[in-house]
């Protein structure tokens, strides 16, 4: 079963909230942009990159899953 909503649209909502851009992210945890943009576009995301740009972003995402499944 996969999770409800989209983790790339949460990602760039903690951006836009902190007032930072995609390439911004993409410097602090050292990924190329370009590819990091696709990663967000897509629904689901590798943990260690998730966990990457919640550590850059100081902010718990695993939490945006954690949710969905106390939620069921």
């Amino acid at each position: 079963m996969e999770p409800k909503g989209h983790i790339g649209n949460e990602i760039r909502k903690h951006l836009d909230k902190q007032k930072r851009n995609v390439m911004w992210l993409a410097d602090e945890i050292g990924y190329d942009h370009s590819n990091l943009t696709k990663q967000l576009a897509k629904p689901i995301i590798h943990t260690k990159l998730l966990y990457s740009i919640s550590d850059a972003l100081d902010v718990d995402l695993f939490a945006y899953y954690s949710q969905q499944l106390a939620e069921k």
